[in-house]
């Protein structure tokens, strides 16, 4: 609450408070806030019904589900080259005027093979050390409910490992994207393993370390897609959980050491979609020698489907 005294008004003197507020970040699309404003006047007013007014806004702006690829995925030759590419989408309720691309490239990556790719709109980028920032300026992309292929994006580029990595080094990489004034929100982990040299004495590279290594779209408003690394023959059951803990949905399969596919289509456990907020997916590797790994929760916001 906030109070001003004005004072006395001559009859026929107007005058004005101007209020102005930042929202935070944090702030959910379609969020309606209310502002009462109440006059209170000495006595004499001969109209005191126009004296309250209550004034609703509905927050608009930009949101961005993203997702990010590596071509080829998972273990990879010394030499194999790695193309990628980074998918920005607004599918909030007004236009972005502003897009900002972060990746920052892993070490195990060799910097003077970047060949930086095709993109979907003029941009200005820099390359700051191992970092790549790509800034979208005046790109006013529009949201999903007003065109679907406009409302997109994306940017690409190439790259090999550095020479001499030793078998079973992994490359993992993501990137931040960023609208207007949002908080940065961070892609799904892509990942390579170098595979060692061909022989008859070689055996076949396998994860070091069980881990979620992609989770993509983030946001999403429908199905969500998970790559597993596995280093161990076992059942994985993965798990998507409120802020609170409580279990929505649950998948279990028998797995064999590599890569790992795992698929949410955004239901609970009745088959009823699940409502718009912020979800954590965990997994669990139970190995057939009766131990089992965990994976670090990983952050998931779903969105309300169209």
């Amino acid at each position: 609450m906030y109070v001003w005294n004005l004072g006395t008004l001559s009859p026929g003197q107007a005058e004005a408070l101007v209020i102005k507020v930042n929202l935070p970040p944090t702030t959910p699309l379609g969020a309606v806030l209310s502002v009462l404003g109440d006059i209170e006047p000495t006595s004499g007013d001969v109209d005191p019904s126009n004296n309250a007014d209550t004034l609703l806004l509905t927050v608009v702006g930009a949101y961005d589900p993203n997702d990010k690829h590596v071509t080829p995925e998972g273990v990879i030759p010394p030499d194999q080259e790695l193309s990628y590419q980074v998918e920005f989408q607004n599918v909030g309720t007004a236009p972005a005027t502003t897009v900002v691309i972060e990746d920052e490239l892993s070490p195990a990556l060799d910097l003077t093979t970047l060949q930086i790719g095709p993109s979907t709109h003029a941009h200005d980028l820099q390359i700051l050390g191992r970092k790549l920032v790509w800034t979208f300026t005046d790109i006013e992309l529009p949201p999903q409910s007003e065109n679907d292929l406009e409302s997109r994006g994306l940017v690409t580029f190439k790259i090999r490992p550095l020479g001499g990595l030793p078998p079973g080094t992994e490359i993992v990489n993501s990137a931040s994207i960023r609208f207007d004034f949002a908080d940065p929100v961070e892609t799904n982990a892509t990942s390579n393993v170098i595979l060692g040299p061909a022989g008859a004495d070689s055996e076949p590279l396998v994860p070091r370390e069980f881990a979620l290594t992609r989770l993509g779209p983030n946001p999403s408003s429908s199905r969500v897609g998970m790559t597993f690394a596995i280093p161990t023959p076992g059942t994985l059951t993965v798990e998507a959980v409120e802020a609170s803990g409580r279990r929505i949905w649950r998948s279990s399969q028998p797995v064999r050491a590599g890569v790992s596919l795992v698929s949410w289509d955004g239901n609970d456990g009745r088959g009823e979609p699940v409502l718009q907020g912020v979800y954590y997916i965990r997994a669990r590797l139970d190995r057939t020698d009766g131990t089992g790994m965990d994976t670090a929760r990983q952050r998931v916001v779903m969105l309300h489907r169209p």
